[in-house]
């Protein structure tokens, strides 16, 4: 039997697809309780942080984004980039998605010299995603 990565957990993984999809078709609100069902067992499973965690905070970011809720959706979203960034590097495309998702809040929350900072800190050519 293959092992699986920490924070895997494929009721988590589930959730987490089921989410995305919901926000793909504009259906942001049902997802959100999904994602944070989701983001609580991959949080519970991998208490220092793990990628699938952070990608699943991301997706609840959007949900909170598209509802107008950016308080509440910031610290989720530093937290996702600090995550993936741990984990993955800071060249990975996963940080980079997570930086520009934090970036793209604080320019709807009109602190542009925040969201150009964070911006500065993405490599022009980033890796491909393996």
């Amino acid at each position: 039997m293959q092992a699986r990565p920490e924070g895997h957990d494929d009721r988590a993984l589930a959730q987490t697809a089921l989410g995305e999809v919901l926000i793909e078709l504009g259906r942001a609100s049902e997802a959100e309780a999904l994602l944070r069902t989701a983001l609580a067992s991959r949080r519970h499973a991998a208490p220092d942080g793990s990628t699938a965690a952070a990608e699943t905070a991301g997706l609840l970011v959007d949900c909170l984004i598209a509802a107008n809720r950016v308080d509440e959706a910031e610290p989720i979203a530093v937290e996702a980039v600090r995550e993936v960034e741990t984990h993955q590097g800071a060249a990975s495309p996963r940080t980079r998605r997570a930086i520009s998702r934090l970036a793209e809040l604080y320019e709807r929350t009109n602190r542009h010299a925040a969201a150009a900072d964070l911006l500065g800190r993405l490599d022009p050519k980033p890796p491909r995603e393996p």
